[in-house]
């Protein structure tokens, strides 16, 4: 079964720090299996949000740009033995050209 989820707004506090999009806290039942991501951009962005892994960096222009209210999807790999495409959420980061702004996160999460 696959069930449409949202993370709610995850903000970037100092322009150019990435931020982890799926904290640990967020999950008190442990990291779910997530096979897609959506990602927007807040309303009330003024810059751009730039989506990537760890080495994200608005500064430096490196990471997938969005603008406000624009979003992209994400999809897992298909490399399990199961065969579910699943996404490595440990790995998801934004960052954001103007400090205190972010995007809206949903995903899709797989129940077994």
């Amino acid at each position: 079964v696959a069930r449409l989820k949202t993370l709610g707004s995850v903000v970037v506090t100092t322009a150019g720090t990435p931020v982890k999009v799926f904290q640990n806290a967020s999950f008190p039942n442990g990291i779910p299996k997530i096979t897609s991501v959506l990602i927007r951009g807040l309303t009330a962005n003024t810059g751009l949000i730039y989506v990537g892994d760890a080495s994200v960096d608005a500064g430096a222009d490196i990471g997938d740009r969005l603008t406000a209210n624009s979003s992209r999807g994400y999809s897992g790999d298909n490399q399990n033995a199961g065969g579910t495409m699943l996404f490595d959420i440990d790995n998801l980061y934004i960052d954001a050209s103007v400090s205190g702004e972010g995007a809206d996160i949903a995903y899709i999460e797989v129940t077994y």
